[in-house]
């Protein structure tokens, strides 16, 4: 029995049968590609996120709280939305309908950024577009990531949105009210900005 003790070995960190961390020889080009076209959309609702919570820089009136909550309600119907067709079509096609609806709000923040009612019109566009996204998003990167790296991929939607909080919030208590540029249209081109680069990872997109 004590030679039988004596021949037992017990286990180490090198046969305890943990996977090794990832390395840049584990990277994947097109799949980190195809998660940013969602991250950057994210941006893009952080910032419409927090400001309808109440983040709006000095200079603007609200003459309705509709603008308040119109995004929230744009989301969830945008969320609806994607759940009922993330299995009839495409992933692909459905991040590019969502880009084009947060390019649109973009627009139309650019081109009326002083009327409440384009605000509000661009905030429900952002919103579904964002809602489309994000519900794709989850469902594309849980299918496709590896086991070590889902939780860092799925987190990228919780980073896209705190950057565009982040970025809301600086804009909002630090931009001159004064300036010709509105902090509104500066918003709309960040939009504009971000669509193109999701526009730019969805070539690189693979199902």
């Amino acid at each position: 029995m004590e030679q039988a003790k004596s021949n037992t070995i017990e286990p180490t960190s090198s046969s305890s049968g943990r996977q090794a961390p990832p390395t840049t020889k584990s990277f994947k080009p097109n799949l980190m590609a195809s998660l940013s076209a969602g991250f950057f959309l994210f941006i893009s609702g952080g910032m419409s996120l927090i400001q309808s919570l109440g983040f709006i820089y000095f200079g603007f009136i609200m003459e309705s709280r509709h603008i308040l909550y119109c995004w929230f309600i744009a989301m969830a119907l945008g969320a609806l939305i994607a759940v009922l067709l993330v299995y009839v079509v495409p992933k692909k096609y459905i991040m590019a309908a969502a880009s084009v609806m947060v390019l649109v709000g973009g627009i139309i923040r650019v081109s009326s950024p002083n009327s409440e009612d384009a605000l509000i019109a661009a905030r429900y566009f952002n919103g579904l577009g964002v809602g489309v996204a994000t519900i794709s998003y989850l469902m594309y990167a849980g299918e496709l990531s590896e086991n070590r790296r889902r939780g860092l991929n799925l987190g990228l939607e919780q980073l896209g949105i705190s950057i565009g909080i982040a970025l809301q919030m600086i804009m909002a208590t630090q931009w001159p009210y004064s300036w010709s540029l509105s902090q509104d249209a500066l918003q709309g081109i960040l939009d504009i900005f971000m669509v193109v680069l999701t526009m730019g990872s969805l070539i690189y997109f693979i199902e």
